[in-house]
């Protein structure tokens, strides 16, 4: 499915390590796909919102149009959530 055909957009918050601003730039720069990259080298991101998990499963998000939080948790991590994620897509 196209960006066009989507009824969702991606965005993608990096926080790289301090040294590695520069990799990161370059890995986005070259990416290929049309989602968005928002370099987060300050780490505002996770000081504005301290209560997220260290561990990395929680680290995505699926937030409504209201800035609402709907689903936590990597897609990729198991059948069941990657299908909450399609169903809460796809069904709107």
């Amino acid at each position: 499915v196209g960006p066009e055909n989507r009824p969702y957009n991606l965005l993608f918050i990096v926080t790289p390590s301090t040294g590695y601003e520069s990799e990161v730039l370059l890995a986005t720069r070259t990416y290929q796909g049309d989602e968005s990259f928002f370099m987060d080298k300050d780490h505002v991101f996770l000081k504005n919102n301290p209560f997220i998990p260290s561990d990395r499963r929680f680290h995505s998000f699926l937030i409504d149009r209201y800035g609402k939080v709907k689903i936590v948790g990597d897609p990729r991590c198991g059948e069941k959530l990657r299908s909450l994620y399609y169903s809460e897509i796809h069904c709107k």
